[in-house]
């Protein structure tokens, strides 16, 4: 079983670059089945938590800014359309016959 991301949120966490992650409790490594039941969730969780948030946040900005400039590309389209069909008719009159 992966235990990274559990153990990676629980303060007992102790990390080794010989053995891997370590209980800090038992000293060996993570033997349970589906859930720790001596883990400890309190600043590493608090942290993980703040930082998915701002996460969040900026995503949703940047989601509201595309959505403005997609609408505004598509209205400054529209106009350049009109325009030149606008362009088009007035100038229409004034080309010589050979060339209507």
């Amino acid at each position: 079983m992966n235990f990274g991301k559990h153990c990676d949120l629980c303060e007992n966490q102790k990390t080794n670059f010989h053995k891997g992650t370590t209980c800090n409790l038992t000293g060996s490594k993570p033997s349970f089945d589906i859930i720790c039941p001596d883990i400890k969730l309190e600043e590493k969780l608090k942290q993980r938590l703040d930082l998915v948030n701002i996460t969040i946040r900026i995503n949703e900005q940047k989601k509201s800014s595309a959505y403005f400039f997609f609408y505004v590309s598509i209205i400054i389209g529209y106009f350049l359309i009109i325009g030149g069909i606008f362009e088009y008719h007035s100038s229409y009159h004034f080309l010589p016959l050979c060339f209507r």
